[in-house]
C-alpha cells in the first residue's frame, strides 16, 4: 500500500514538474517575441515615422504591457533631459533595469540589452 501511495506521489510530482517546466517554457517564448516586436516597431517608428530616437521609444511604449512600458519610458525621459548621455549607454542602463524580471534567457538579454 505504502509502495502505491509512493508510487502515485512520483507520478503527480512529475506531472507537475511537467508543468511547471511548459508554463516556464510559454513565457519565454511570448518574452522572446515581446523583445523582437519592441524592435521591429522601433525600426518602423524611425524608418517610415521619422521619428527621433526618444518619440520612437514613446510612440512604442504606449503600444505594449507593463514590464516593457517602464524601460522605454525611461529611456525617452533621459533621451529628452538632454544629459550628454549616448542612446546605447541610456538603452543598456534603463532596459536592462526593466528586463530584470521577465524570464528570458541570460543570452537573450545580452542581445536585447545590446
Amino acid at each position: 500500500m505504502l509502495k502505491l501511495i509512493g508510487a502515485l506521489l512520483v507520478i503527480a510530482g512529475g506531472i507537475g514538474m511537467g508543468f511547471s517546466y511548459r508554463q516556464e517554457m510559454q513565457d519565454r517564448l511570448y518574452h522572446t517575441k515581446m523583445l523582437h516586436r519592441i524592435i521591429e516597431l522601433l525600426e518602423s517608428e524611425i524608418g517610415y515615422s521619422k521619428a527621433t530616437l526618444p518619440e520612437a521609444c514613446g510612440n512604442v511604449a504606449s503600444r505594449l504591457p507593463k514590464p516593457y512600458i517602464d524601460g522605454l519610458e525611461k529611456v525617452r525621459e533621459i533621451m529628452n533631459s538632454n544629459r550628454g548621455l549616448t542612446f546605447l549607454f541610456v538603452w543598456k542602463q534603463e532596459m536592462g533595469k526593466s528586463l530584470t524580471d521577465i524570464t528570458i534567457g541570460k543570452r537573450e538579454k545580452e542581445v536585447f540589452s545590446l
